[in-house]
């Protein structure tokens, strides 16, 4: 039997970013609720696929990988990537009525578990700048305290998974445990988001604040420090561009799903609208990451030109020397065929 076939005995609630129990008791109210589920989840698929291989490919330059930044930056790329197999599971399950079965949990844990950790990477990317702009650490420093801290975070992103492990595995038929157990899944998700959120406020402002009084410094107090900050915010648009995506995309879902959505006084054809607008609006920081990460970046971008210049004339050599031995084999086979 396969996994997929396997009905589990629980009553609980799903709490991943696709499922929602609610959510079949909603479609009616809209037509073609289900197609629209899997075109807006292929598209995201396909953008996230092409924007975190055109990450890795400019990280993978050794100007990049060899910074901090860089190792996060290629951690958040692959995360999404895998996240993208997960991804396509739980549209599956949800579009082929597999709810309760083993592929459908292990797919909703395995998206948590990704979230979480792609949250955390965007975090730290946040950090790092903070750490270099404000601390003066110094930009090619080791990689030990990425890859330190790196782990640190999976092994943490995997500790917060044991009560959904246990909320949907453990067959507890007690509904005071289930609901302790829900109260505390939902509890560690929204904890998440908002830590992260913080963070990246956080850093984004001291960085923002650093810079600012740095230049006001060097102008001798000529300008006024609102003028400098707007101006500084403008060109440096590449630091605030990724915490303001996150925060702005983020944020709006997770109090969508924990507040508005179980809220019965909205008429269900807006909170469905509200779901598919705000699931959407919250993919975007794990799907165009080339978008929010390197294209601002005059850095990144010079590097990723270099990568595709380089990619682009292997690919000639490797072609034009194709077509050198192919015709060399053809004429090695006429003057055979001759003699």
């Amino acid at each position: 039997m396969s996994t997929s076939t396997i009905k589990l005995q629980t009553t609980t609630s799903c709490t991943d970013i696709l499922q929602q129990s609610r959510y079949h008791n909603l479609i009616l109210y809209l037509p073609n609720t289900e197609y629209l589920l899997i075109f807006l989840f292929q598209l995201i698929i396909v953008f996230s696929i092409v924007n975190n291989l055109l990450t890795i490919q400019t990280c993978l330059r050794l100007s990049i990988r060899i910074t901090n930044l860089g190792v996060y930056l290629i951690l958040l790329s692959l995360s999404n990537l895998i996240r993208c197999i997960f991804l396509q599971t739980s549209l599956i399950c949800d579009t082929q009525s597999l709810q309760r079965t083993a592929l459908f949990y292990v797919s909703a844990i395995s998206l948590n578990i990704l979230n979480f950790s792609a949250m955390c990477y965007s975090s730290m990317i946040a950090c790092e700048r903070l750490f270099i702009e404000c601390f003066n650490y110094p930009f090619y420093a080791t990689r030990q305290r990425s890859c330190l801290f790196s782990i640190i975070l999976l092994i943490i992103t995997l500790l917060t998974q044991i009560p959904t492990v246990l909320l949907y595995f453990s067959g507890f038929s007690a509904s005071i445990v289930i609901s302790i157990l829900t109260k505390i899944v939902k509890s560690i998700e929204f904890g998440t988001v908002l830590i992260t959120c913080l963070l990246h406020i956080v850093s984004s402002l001291f960085v923002l604040r650093h810079i600012s009084v740095h230049k006001v410094y060097i102008n001798l107090g000529e300008q006024e420090y609102w003028c400098v900050w707007r101006q500084q915010m403008k060109n440096h648009m590449d630091f605030f561009i990724p915490p303001l995506c996150y925060i702005l995309c983020i944020l709006p879902w997770y109090l969508f799903k924990h507040v508005i959505y179980s809220c019965d006084r909205v008429s269900p054809t807006t909170i469905l609208r509200l779901y598919f607008i705000l699931i959407a609006l919250a993919n975007v920081p794990f799907t165009m990451t080339f978008l929010i990460y390197i294209y601002p970046s005059n850095v990144y971008m010079n590097e990723f030109r270099r990568s595709l210049a380089v990619l682009t004339t292997k690919i000639f050599i490797y072609g034009s020397h194709r077509k050198r031995t192919d015709s060399n084999m053809s004429n090695v086979t006429k003057i055979s065929s001759i003699a």
